[in-house]
């Protein structure tokens, strides 16, 4: 916490997949209170990423 490292050259759009096509969908915080105030944004197509990176 509280280091940085400068990236240079790096397009973040590598890092998601080819189709980029999408659901949404109106819902609630997964944590009390529970509020129905999120609108949930869903790959069609998973991203994964290793149990190091979460």
């Amino acid at each position: 916490q509280g280091k940085r490292a400068l990236f240079t050259n790096f397009d973040p759009s590598c890092l998601l997949p080819k189709s980029l096509d999408y659901w949404t969908y109106f819902g609630s915080l997964t944590v009390p209170p529970l509020l129905e105030s999120v609108i949930w944004i869903v790959l069609r197509e998973p991203i994964s990423v290793c149990s190091e990176q979460v």
